[in-house]
């Protein structure tokens, strides 16, 4: 076509039509495009299109199991570096520098509470009871040199903390025995207090938390020759079973039949209330040695009689 002298030719007129016009991209449609339907999309067609399904499978399934492995390197890392700081620890008690054991040991026990925080799984598969134990081994052979009023009142503040209610049993029962040799030296009745609130904030006071908490009670009013405490603290928790049947066994030893007796009919009911409790045989053998002490054979002979009655009869077979 030519071009008329003063007109504009052809070409500039599609020029002015397409800057005019619109461009539809398909990157600005698929910004548009909601998450889960363009999900959908790749999903519906990577079934029927190699191409799309290898592009797919190798940008996110590699790369979410690379990060994953690098997440796993990361755990291990730091678990390694918790384990050199420990033994930097046991190097400053060696060489007297005890102050600094014990900044590296809090240290310690500041970054495992973050494990706590954040981990969902138990902590107890990722750190050692081994390594517990020598990380409050160090603390306490650091602790013998050191002011222990200051360490008083640091587990004083630590251990009533939301963030070790989750703490594992050995980790717990591990800090509370350093708060407790700290306290026989400086205020014996601090470990019991701390005991007190805490089992104040746990509602079932038959739990496996307030049975801990219990039996740390009584473990430290034996340590301090307070034995007549430690009984009281057992009487007065029959809810815990190791606690009533020492009571029970004290009784009997005392001669007093019909106070175990009592203690432990009440026992079973309690436990018969439950239907998913099991009752151990050892409560029947005290029940047995009271009969036998109290020389009445009745009981445990009609007993004996009703155990053997619910037997299937032996039937010889017919030749």
């Amino acid at each position: 076509m030519k071009a008329i002298e003063g007109h504009p030719t052809g070409k500039s007129n599609i020029d002015e039509k397409l800057k005019s016009r619109k461009i539809i991209r398909l990157e600005n449609i698929l910004k548009s495009v909601p998450a889960g339907e363009l999900r959908d999309f790749i999903i519906n067609h990577a079934k029927d299109n190699p191409e799309i399904y290898n592009a797919a499978f190798y940008k996110f399934v590699v790369r979410e199991k690379t990060d994953k492995d690098n997440s796993e390197n990361s755990e291990r890392q730091d678990i390694e570096i918790l384990g050199q700081w420990l033994n930097k620890a046991k190097e400053c008690v060696d060489q007297n520098k005890f102050d600094e054991a014990i900044k590296i040991c809090k240290a310690i026990i500041e970054e495992y509470s973050k494990w706590l925080t954040n981990l969902e799984e138990d902590i107890s598969l990722i750190f050692s009871s081994d390594f517990l134990f020598n990380l409050f081994s160090t603390f306490e052979k650091a602790a013998e040199h050191t002011d222990k009023k200051e360490l008083l009142a640091y587990c004083l503040t630590e251990l009533k903390k939301v963030k070790y209610l989750d703490a594992d049993v050995i980790f717990n029962n591990y800090f509370h025995r350093l708060f407790g040799i700290l306290a026989i030296a400086i205020d014996q009745d601090a470990f019991i207090t701390v005991q007190d609130e805490l089992l104040t904030g746990i509602k079932d006071k038959g739990s496996y938390e307030a049975k801990n908490i219990l039996e740390r009670k009584v473990a430290y009013y034996r340590h301090i020759g307070n034995n007549d405490m430690a009984w009281l603290t057992m009487e007065d928790n029959l809810q815990i079973d190791s606690f009533c049947m020492k009571v029970v066994e004290n009784r009997i030893e005392k001669h007093d039949l019909a106070a175990a007796k009592d203690l432990i009919n009440d026992f079973i009911a309690r436990q018969n209330k439950n239907p998913n409790s099991y009752i151990n045989s050892a409560w029947y053998n005290l029940l047995l040695d009271i009969f036998q002490k109290e020389n009445d054979k009745i009981p445990v002979r009609k007993k004996t009689t009703s155990g053997i009655s619910k037997r299937p009869r032996y039937t010889r077979p017919n030749k």
